[in-house]
């Protein structure tokens, strides 16, 4: 099964534009907690800041939430994708890029919607042999996911997902908004990076649109549904 094939979409007028918006979690802000080594757990708090929840309905967006996090070097932190506002969602597309010399991928966790059954085969260096054949998936996932060293200077993280029980057509898709993958980084050098997603981005300074690739959601018919995406940024400094 190939990845979820969706054209690239041109980009929305500046014009039909309503002001930004973002439907996600809301998060608090809080200050930093000394150091405790607890295994298995993050071992301070990260300072998240510029986390709101906005009311307002806008186009589909693809959104790395916190939109701005602020960690100690060594510290660990959370950051989510969320897919906002859609409608008839089959399928998506996720590419995420970071400044690998600041900050490193230890682990990524997709979340299936249950609308789509919740059970995922991952296809990755795998073939039909390693289907259970008694197993009733739901979900089929493709690509490399975490890739820390995609190139001299970024990470990556890649993946696509897509709704299709096994021997049925698409029927169930997806309505509204959810976090599709959640992801911990562990931050490595003092600085800072964006969390940069692949697709036509609404840059709130200019207050126009950015064309770029990489981001791709889908309806059951693989037609693609517009969309935008809204980046994040994280700062790692001393403790």
């Amino acid at each position: 099964m190939a990845i979820l094939g969706i054209a690239v979409l041109a980009v929305i007028a500046v014009a039909l534009l309503p002001s930004p918006g973002l439907v996600m979690r809301q998060a608090q802000s809080t200050e930093a907690s000394p150091q405790t080594a607890v295994q298995n757990e993050l071992v301070t708090e990260p300072i998240y800041t510029n986390v709101t929840v906005v009311s307002e309905q806008i186009y589909a967006n693809v959104t790395v939430v916190p939109e701005h996090v602020v960690a100690n070097l060594s510290q660990t932190f959370k950051v989510e994708v969320w897919i906002n506002n859609v409608t008839g969602m089959a399928g998506w597309e996720i590419r995420l890029v970071w400044n690998r010399d600041i900050i490193k991928c230890l682990k990524a966790q997709i979340n299936t919607p249950p609308e789509w059954g919740g059970v995922a085969f991952d296809w990755f260096n795998k073939s039909e042999s390693d289907v259970d054949p008694n197993a009733v998936y739901t979900a089929w996932q493709f690509a490399p996911g975490i890739e820390n060293d995609y190139n001299d200077t970024c990470g990556r993280y890649f993946k696509a997902e897509c709704y299709g029980p096994r021997g049925s057509d698409y029927h169930n898709t997806f309505n509204g908004s959810i976090p599709v993958v959640t992801l911990i980084f562990q931050a490595s050098q003092i600085g800072s990076t964006s969390l940069i997603l692949y697709k036509t981005q609404y840059d709130r300074t200019s207050k126009s649109l950015i064309d770029r690739e990489g981001i791709k959601i889908g309806d059951r018919n693989a037609n693609p549904i517009a969309s935008i995406s809204y980046n994040g940024f994280v700062e790692v400094q001393a403790p």
